[in-house]
């Protein structure tokens, strides 16, 4: 198995900062903290006869995608001690800007830094993240194509707030293991589950955001003769922000 991430500064995200593809990032004030957030994940079997055992053989191939839209507004960067316009102030001086963003278990840390393509004022911050793997086509590596595995964009303004958009694929199979997962992993079972969002802006301490995650999964047993039985498992999750106990 053959896979290659974009190299950046920044581990597993690359430094391929870029404006376009941001027009649904737009620069319109936040009116309300809200969260959006789909995620799905799915097993396929995949079988084939193997000549050298004179057999069946059968695999699990999990592929899974994600989707997150989180908005922060002005006023609630204010009520946790965020002077976001200071912040941006300071960043334009220094030409750089450190954010960080965690959903449950997943994690990102991003810098918009000097010789980056990305747009950083006083008055807007603006910036993207690409992470890029080679997917194998065949067993031995031979053949790969390059996909996009994930993007991170993010925009903020003083009187707006600031806004993340995050997609992402997943792929586990004989020959690839690539992708994140926002809050898959924490979705053991169909019904609600208590997490939350930890945002950091600059040198800022972090703010942590109560969020309810609603799973549903389901598992059914396939039998392939002599090649045994395999569990298969289809999940769905949506989140939104607020306390389980009130979320209707």
């Amino acid at each position: 198995m053959k896979t290659k991430t974009v190299a950046n500064p920044w581990g597993r995200y690359c430094a391929a900062l870029v404006l376009s593809g941001l027009a649904g990032l737009t620069s319109a004030p936040v009116q309300a903290d809200s969260l959006r957030v789909l995620e799905t994940r799915n097993d396929k079997l995949k079988c084939k006869y193997d000549r050298d055992i004179e057999a069946r053989t059968c695999v699990v191939a999990t592929s899974g995608k994600y989707e997150l839209t989180l908005k922060v507004s002005a006023a609630t960067l204010e009520s946790n001690g965020i002077d976001f316009a200071s912040l941006l102030q300071t960043a334009e001086a220094d030409q750089v800007f450190s954010l960080s963003l965690g959903v449950g278990p997943y994690q990102f840390d991003g810098e918009v830094s000097e010789g980056s393509d990305f747009q950083l004022t006083a008055s807007e911050v603006k910036s993207e993240w690409v992470t890029e793997a080679e997917k194998s086509l065949d067993a031995d590596g031979t053949n790969t194509k390059t996909v996009r595995v994930e993007t991170v964009k993010f925009v903020g303004t003083p009187n707006g707030g600031i806004a993340f958009r995050i997609k992402g694929l997943t792929l586990s199979d004989e020959n690839n293991e690539y992708g994140e997962s926002l809050l898959a992993d924490d979705c053991g079972q169909t019904g609600k589950v208590a997490e939350s969002i930890s945002l950091a802006l600059g040198d800022g301490e972090p703010i942590d955001l109560p969020v309810t995650m609603k799973c549903k999964t389901r598992t059914t047993t396939k039998h392939k003769g002599d090649a045994g039985d395999f569990d298969l498992t289809r999940l769905r999750l949506t989140a939104k922000l607020g306390d389980a106990g009130s979320t209707q």
